[in-house]
């Protein structure tokens, strides 16, 4: 039997967002890596991650605001809580 974990990662918006960019609570930004995302409720795609500064792979179609959350769930080996993925 093979598992997957999943890890949720979570910050809050600061400073001023924009449509492509935003900082997120100071010392989170190493949580995140380039991939899929949720920011605000909307579904995007980070393309770098330069200490707490987020930017994406193209425009949200709404300009998150501050407080609002930023979401990503990445698969790693180490979590508590697991997935099954894979043959027996």
């Amino acid at each position: 039997m093979t598992w997957t974990y999943l890890v949720p990662r979570n910050s809050a918006i600061v400073g001023t967002p924009t449509a492509t960019s935003f900082s997120v609570t100071p010392g989170t930004g190493k949580l995140f890596i380039p991939g899929d995302a949720v920011v605000s409720n909307q579904e995007c795609s980070i393309l770098t991650v330069v200490g707490d500064v987020i930017a994406l792979t193209k425009p949200l179609p709404f300009v998150p605001a501050v407080n609002d959350e930023v979401t990503q769930a990445v698969l790693d080996d180490k979590d508590k809580v697991r997935l099954f993925s894979g043959d027996t």
